[in-house]
This record gives structure tokens, sequence and C-alpha cells, in this order.
């Protein structure tokens, strides 16, 4: 099947000044596409979210935790937790934050807010998404994961509908180093084996029945 280009000049009840005015039409909606395509982008930036961000500590305990300081040296920015997958209502997401963070900035007197109140799990949960961590965390059970690990990922998996990542993970993307893994305080710990040292075996004094 063969598609011909007719020019907008051949087209008789096109005048003139219409087609200039189409071109114009036209070249202005590509204008806005691409300048749109440049905004997106930008505003998806750590440098952006922190430029419009009323929390004092969010890039601080962002750069201390391990989605930022670990040993695979691999940076989870701020959009991949706390936007949805781009096709999971991302820019939806996007723009309903965005203005949120911007009245806050603008509107609020941040030394009022009770930033101690919004890190819990309740308010936490309306700032980050169960299909972000999905994304990256596709395999949750790695070779490396503990046996503790294990179990409570199988928990999630028989009741991912009523729970969250954030049950356990909660500041995984900022650290507080008073709340970390603080009701279990034996997790990660290494249990230290005796550094006694025999010089002889032991003596058998007697047999009891």
């Amino acid at each position: 099947m063969r598609f011909f280009f007719i020019p907008l000049k051949n087209i008789p009840f096109i005048k003139k000044s219409s087609r200039i005015i189409f071109l114009i039409g036209i070249f202005t909606c590509l204008l806005v596409i691409f300048l749109a395509g440049k905004g997106i982008k930008y505003t998806s930036t750590d440098r952006y979210c922190m430029s419009c961000h009323s929390h004092p500590q969010a890039n601080q305990s962002w750069k201390q935790s391990t989605h930022y300081d670990n040993k695979s040296g691999v940076i989870v920015h701020c959009v991949e937790c706390h936007l949805p997958p781009k096709g999971k209502g991302h820019l939806l997401a996007k723009v309903k934050h965005v203005a949120k963070d911007i009245y806050g900035e603008f509107l609020k007197d941040a030394e009022n807010i009770n930033w101690d109140d919004r890190s819990k799990l309740e308010f936490a949960k309306k700032y980050t998404y169960r299909e972000g961590c999905l994304k990256c965390h596709q395999n949750l059970f790695p070779n490396a994961l503990s046996t503790d690990g294990d179990d409570a990922h199988l928990y999630y998996t028989q009741h991912h509908e009523e729970l969250r990542c954030l049950n356990c993970h909660l500041f995984v993307g900022h650290y507080n180093k008073a709340a970390i893994h603080a009701s279990n305080i034996e997790f990660g710990k290494v249990k230290e084996i005796s550094s006694e040292v025999f010089t002889e075996s032991a003596r058998v004094e007697r047999f009891e029945k």
C-alpha cells in the first residue's frame, strides 16, 4: 500500500493564511511536547526534589541510607521510591505530589511540622509505592537472604494485599539510627565464638549413672 503526501498548497480550499496558521499550530504543538519532555525529565532529578522539599533532613538521611550508601554503588533516586513506575500512574502521581510539595514549601511553616510523625508508617505509605519497590527488588528470595528474611518475605507474598514493604523496611530510604530494626535488636549481629584456648584435654574423674 502506498501513501501519498499532498502539499498544503495544492489543496484548493485551504488559503495561504490558513496554511500559515496550520503550520504555526504544528510547530507550537511540537515545541510544547519538547518542553514538556524536558520539564518532566528535570523535575524527576534529585536536585529538583530537594530544591522544593520542606523536610530539612531529607537529603542528609537519604545519603546515609542503604539506598545511597551501599557496597554496589547503586543510587536509588527520589522518584524511584516516591512515584510509581511509568505506565502505572506515574505522571498523575507526579503532578499530585509536586503540587503538595510546592504548597508546603511556600505556604506552610516547616518549623511547625512534626517530622517525627511524618516518618511513621501511616504517613510514609502515602508517599511510597509498592510497585516501585518490586520494580528493583524483583527477586524476593536471593541466595544471600537470611533465614529470617526468607520467612519474612514468604509471609509477605502470602499477605501482600494487606502488607507494604515499609512494614519492615520503613527507614531503608532515609536513615534513622535509632529506628533501624529497633524491634529486633539482635538483627544482623554475629554471635561471637568463645576465644578461650584450651591447652590440655579434659580429665574424666568419675562416671555417674
